[in-house]
């Protein structure tokens, strides 16, 4: 994996700082497959960067300018994003365990396949990202805005229980068939969603009991 000296990180900004602006002596920045792990990126511009595959493992992104970054596959586990600009990233397949998202802007992101596993999306703006086949097991979506944000579910119901299952570190489960009934949705699902839903409706499973639970879990999420 390639490797930058912070000089030579710093050279690479400059140049596609001058990039975005239109200048002479610009260039956009190339970072496919490179190692910046603990990188200090806090408020840098990369905005359109190609971060394809990039090592981004514990960086410091906060406050950064990611909008329309290529960031696909990119590692950033435990990474800082707090406050930064994603609108429109392509984050595809990109590792995001554990990473602290708090107030990010996410609206019209492309999440497909994302590893959201534990990051923290408290009061992030998710509108309109496409969140198909993303794992959210144990993630925060507190006071998240989820208006528009495709979860890969067919009905209001398949939505409600994978955000509840992002809020109650839950199995994360929604099938391709329809989802408009709840009694045939449950009778559909795997063993240990069964096994959670029961427990999480106080052992008894109704439309009613899911609705409390609904409301109590995802308190704050905007839609």
């Amino acid at each position: 994996m390639k490797t930058l000296t912070v000089d030579e990180l710093k050279i690479a900004l400059e140049k596609h700082r001058k990039w975005v602006l239109g200048e002479s002596g610009g260039e956009r920045a190339d970072f496919a497959g490179f190692d910046l792990r603990s990188a200090d990126l806090r408020s840098a511009d990369l905005y359109g960067a190609n971060l394809y595959g990039a090592n981004l493992r514990s960086a410091n992104l906060y406050g950064a300018n990611l909008r329309s970054a290529d960031l696909r596959s990119a590692d950033l586990r435990s990474a800082d994003l707090r406050s930064a600009d994603l609108r429109s990233a392509d984050l595809r397949s990109a590792d995001l365990y554990g990473a602290n998202l708090y107030g990010a802007n996410l609206y019209g992101a492309n999440l497909r396949s994302a590893n959201l596993y534990g990051a923290n999306l408290g009061s992030a703006d998710l509108g309109s990202a496409n969140l198909r086949s993303a794992d959210l097991y144990g993630a925060n979506l507190r006071s998240a805005d989820l208006g528009s944000a495709d979860l890969g579910s067919k009905t209001f119901l398949g939505c409600v229980l994978r955000v509840i299952g992002a809020c109650n570190d839950s199995i994360q489960w929604v099938d391709g068939e329809d989802q408009s009934d709840l009694a045939d949705l449950y009778g559909r699902a795997p063993k240990d969603w069964q096994h959670w839903i029961r427990d999480a409706l106080g052992g008894e499973f109704s439309l009613e009991r899911l609705s409390i639970v609904f409301d109590f879990r995802v308190a704050g999420v905007r839609w």
